[in-house]
C-alpha cells in the first residue's frame, strides 16, 4: 500500500519474538474469528499486495484509512492505529487475508443487519458494525428501524455492503489470491536449488542456502494445499438489527444457507428472543458486555444458553501492572456453579488489545477449560500476537457499558421511557394525519 511507509507500521507478524513458553489458542478453544479478523486489519493496509487489493475492491475503505493516517501526519500511534483497525472490521478483503493466514479452520464472525420486510433476501440485508449514532437510533423501541432511514449523515449501515455484495467482494479477493498462489507455486516448483546461482563460499553456506529454498518450497506447497477452496470452515452470524424477531433470524439463516451454501455454526445476539427458533445444528450465543451484565440477566430471567462477554472485564491494572482480576474471576465461577449447564466464552475489542492483555487472556482460557468451555472468540490468529502500537486490555467502546454506571442507567432509560414516548408521539401524529386526510375526503 503505497500510502503507508513500512517503518511506521509494525504488524503482528513482525513483532519481537516472544519466549518459547508463549501460549496459543488451539483450533478447539479459538471459537471463531471476531470481526473477520479485526486485529489483523493493520497487516492488510501495511502490505503492498493486500493494500493494493483493498484499494481495488474496496476503494472507499482504502480512502477512509488513508484519511485517518493523513490527519495524524502519517504517524501511526495508538489512537490512529485503533481507528484504522476499527475501520477494517467486517472487510471482505480482511476476511480473505484472515482466511489465508489462519488456514482451513477459519470461522469468521460477520455482523449482519436484517431487512425487516424480507430477511431472506441477501441483497437487502447488510454487513456492518454500528457506530455510536446508528446504535443509539436503531435501539429506539418500535421505531428504530424507520428512524434510521431518516439519518443520511453518519448512518454507516445505510452505506454498508449487502450480504450478497460482501460475498462477491470476498470471492473476488480469493480469486486474486489463487492466481498469486498458482504463480508462486509454479516458481517454487521450478526453482533448481542445485543450479550454479549459488555464491556460497563453502559447503556449510551452500547447505544453508539449499535448506532456505527447500523451506520456501514447502511453505508454498502447504499454503496452496490448504487454500484449495474459498469456502469458510463455518460462519458465525452476529445479529445487530435490534428490531429483528426470532422468525426474521430463522428466515435469514435459511436464506443464507440456500444462497451461499456455507455452514452456519453460530448465531450470536445481545437479545435472547432472537435465537429462540434456531435449529439444533446451530448454536445460539447470547452476548453480554461484562460479568455485571451477566449477573443482572441471571437475576431477571436465568441463564440457559452459550454466553459470551468481554474478557477485558477479567483484567485489572494495579501499580501500572496488568493482571487477572481474581475478584471478577471468582464472580464468574459462582455464576457457573449456579448455572452448570451454560458454556462460557470471552471476546475482546481487538482495536484496543495489546500484547500483554492478549497473552493473559489466552493463558486464562487455556488453564481454565472447565470454566471457559466455549473458548475465546479472538479476532487474531491462534498466536494472539497484536500490533505493537495498540494499547489497552480489550474494552474498546464497551468500556462505558461494563459496570453499573450513570451511562448504563441512561441507556436503559432511553430504550424504555424515552423510546416508548417517541413511539407514542409518532403514532399519535400518524393518527392525526390519517384522520385529517379522511375528513378532507369526506368534505
Amino acid at each position: 500500500m503505497s500510502v503507508y511507509r513500512a517503518e511506521i507500521l509494525t504488524p503482528s507478524r513482525h513483532i519481537d519474538p516472544m519466549p518459547d513458553e508463549r501460549e496459543s489458542l488451539s483450533e478447539q478453544t479459538h471459537t471463531y474469528i471476531h470481526g473477520v479478523g479485526l486485529g489483523l486489519g493493520l497487516e492488510v493496509v501495511a502490505d503492498p499486495f493486500w493494500g493494493n487489493l483493498l484499494k481495488t475492491l474496496e476503494p472507499q475503505l482504502y480512502a477512509d484509512c488513508d484519511k485517518v493516517l493523513t490527519a495524524n501526519n502519517r504517524v501511526l500511534d495508538d489512537p490512529t492505529a485503533s481507528k484504522i483497525a476499527l475501520l477494517m472490521e467486517n472487510s471482505p478483503v480482511l476476511a480473505a487475508y484472515s482466511r489465508v493466514k489462519i488456514g482451513p479452520k477459519f470461522t469468521p464472525e460477520i455482523d449482519v443487519w436484517l431487512d425487516p420486510t424480507d430477511p431472506s433476501n441477501m441483497s437487502l440485508n447488510k454487513v456492518g458494525h454500528p457506530n455510536l449514532l446508528t446504535m443509539i437510533v436503531s435501539r429506539i423501541p418500535y421505531i428504530g428501524q424507520k428512524a434510521l432511514n431518516f439519518i443520511f449523515f453518519g448512518n454507516n449501515i445505510k452505506k454498508a455492503y449487502s450480504v450478497k455484495l460482501w460475498f462477491d467482494k470476498y470471492k473476488a479477493a480469493m480469486e486474486e489470491i489463487f492466481k498469486q498462489m498458482e504463480s508462486n507455486r509454479f516458481h517454487a516448483v521450478c526453482l533448481d536449488i542445485k543450479a550454479p546461482w549459488s555464491t556460497a563460499k563453502d559447503d556449510g553456506e551452500f547447505e544453508r542456502e539449499v535448506a532456505k529454498h527447500e523451506a520456501a518450497l514447502e511453505e508454498f506447497n502447504q499454503l496452496f494445499t490448504r487454500m484449495e477452496s474459498n469456502r469458510f470452515h463455518a460462519v458465525c452470524l452476529d445479529i445487530k438489527s435490534p428490531w429483528s424477531t426470532a422468525k426474521d433470524v430463522s428466515e435469514f439463516v435459511i436464506g443464507f444457507l440456500n444462497k451461499f451454501h456455507e455452514r452456519v455454526q453460530f448465531v450470536g445476539t445481545f437479545d435472547r428472543r432472537q435465537i429462540d427458533d434456531l435449529t439444533r445444528e446451530i448454536s445460539g450465543i447470547l452476548f453480554f458486555h461484562s460479568i455485571w451484565d451477566i449477573e443482572q440477566a441471571a437475576k431477571k430471567e436465568g441463564l440457559h444458553e452459550n454466553i459470551g462477554f468481554n474478557g477485558a472485564d477479567l483484567l485489572i491494572i494495579e501499580n501500572d501492572i496488568l493482571k487477572v482480576n481474581e475478584k471478577t474471576l471468582e464472580r464468574l465461577r459462582q455464576i457457573q456453579v449456579q448455572y452448570p449447564e451454560i458454556n462460557i466464552m470471552i471476546y475482546v475489542q481487538e482495536n484496543n488489545l495489546d500484547e500483554s492483555a492478549s497473552k493473559l487472556l489466552i493463558g486464562l482460557v487455556n488453564h481454565n477449560p472447565g470454566l471457559f468451555k466455549f473458548g475465546f472468540a479472538l479476532g487474531l490468529d491462534h498466536s494472539g500476537h497484536t500490533a505493537r502500537m495498540i494499547k489497552g486490555k480489550g474494552c474498546g467502546g464497551q468500556r462505558f457499558l461494563m459496570t453499573e454506571s450513570w451511562l448504563t442507567t441512561c441507556i436503559t432509560f432511553w430504550q424504555s421511557t424515552i423510546g416508548r414516548l417517541c413511539a407514542f408521539s409518532v403514532g399519535w401524529i400518524h393518527r392525526l394525519v390519517i384522520n385529517h386526510a379522511s375528513h378532507s375526503k369526506e368534505s
